[in-house]
């Protein structure tokens, strides 16, 4: 049985949630730190451990499952959309579509800095197509050794300090 099929037991009404604990959020990503070494202390660190001016997490949920998340950093410098995940079964379904809305509102930006690692580059081909993203550039390295990171609509600091 699939992780997520009781979400769908029922027809999903997928609803904003603010009810949400850090580690469930993070139980959810966990499959992130592979790609994003490192992402475990980030989480907990910056953004569960953070400041709410600077940081915002979306999450959308539909019969107790968690379907998706966005989570956005909001500075004085940088507007960054930093994490785009929806649950497999929630894929191409709208809810990505969502949570980036609800982050680009909140971020006052329709075109946030926004990266994409080169083996997930595939799947965000529609959506940053829908978006009008702009690809500024390709850093090599940046979170992994000798993996591209796509990087739309602006440039990544020289530190990871997002």
């Amino acid at each position: 049985m699939h992780l997520f099929s009781s979400c769908w037991e029922t027809p999903p009404t997928a609803q904003p949630s603010t009810k949400v604990s850090p580690d469930e959020i993070f139980a959810a990503l966990a499959s992130l730190e592979t790609t994003y070494p490192g992402f475990r202390e980030w989480f907990y660190g910056s953004v569960a451990g953070g400041s709410y001016d600077e940081r915002a997490i979306f999450v959308t949920k539909a019969n107790d499952c968690i379907l998706g998340i966005g989570i956005a950093k909001r500075s004085r410098t940088e507007r960054k959309l930093c994490t785009l995940w929806t649950a497999p079964v929630a894929r191409d379904n709208g809810v990505a579509l969502a949570i980036a809305n609800r982050a680009f509102d909140w971020l006052e930006t329709s075109h946030p800095l926004f990266t994409v690692p080169e083996e997930r580059i595939s799947e965000f081909q529609g959506l940053l197509k829908r978006w009008k993203f702009n690809r500024a550039n390709t850093v090599v390295g940046y979170y992994r050794p000798n993996k591209t990171e796509y990087v739309f609509n602006g440039r990544l600091q020289r530190e990871l300090l997002s």
